[in-house]
């Protein structure tokens, strides 16, 4: 695993993944045979939320780790994979900024469609209930044109590869922002680290 640091608290890990087109390719063939049981659900629209008007960005998968040791083997797979990855982005940005280390909320496998793109943000949303540490993105794919991610207060625009995973504060002013996909689909699995707190 390769570390870069683009800018102080932005990290980018390369080779996190093994093997990331195989894992694409697995988490799609599985789809269709997914029960109620397993660990990972198929594929739903991942669609804004708010009042406003909804704006479709691709699909996504829920996961939920009570369920997977009752999941089928390849299932085991796509979501061992993505944690172990995920854990050892997460322990190593939280031991070099003495973070006292947790698991992720429940992590989600998203694919954004050609077109879609999100404009700039912060994932944290003003919840007093909970305090928000550090967001990550996980890149399976990296053969589909646009998709970069920019940070326009640090001067940052990478094209992350595929197996390698990038990992910056949920806050300002770490604002972000997904650019368009232009061809092709784009596989990310974000991640979030937050620390709940009694109000």
């Amino acid at each position: 695993m390769k570390k870069t640091i683009f800018a102080e608290k932005i990290f980018y890990y390369e080779d996190v993944l093994i093997d990331p087109d195989s894992l694409i390719d697995l988490i799609e063939k599985t789809d269709e045979g997914l029960t109620n049981s397993d660990s990972i659900g198929k594929w739903h629209s991942w669609v804004t939320s708010g009042d406003g008007p909804q704006k479709v960005f691709g699909f996504q998968k829920n996961t939920d780790e009570l369920k997977l040791n009752t999941s089928s083997e390849p299932v085991k797979h796509i979501y061992d994979s993505v944690k172990s990855a995920l854990s050892k982005i997460g322990k190593d940005y939280s031991t070099h900024w003495g973070i006292e280390y947790q698991d992720p909320t429940p992590i989600t496998i998203s694919k954004y469609n050609t077109g879609a793109e999100m404009g700039p943000h912060v994932d944290h949303y003003g919840d007093p209930r909970y305090i928000p540490l550090m967001s990550a993105v996980l890149y399976l794919n990296d053969d589909m044109e646009g998709g970069e991610l920019n940070f326009p207060n640090q001067g940052i625009n990478i094209k992350p590869k595929a197996g390698s995973a990038i990992i910056f504060p949920s806050v300002e002013p770490f604002v972000h922002e997904s650019y368009e996909v232009t061809r092709g689909q784009k596989y990310i699995v974000p991640a979030f680290w937050i620390k709940k707190q009694d109000i």
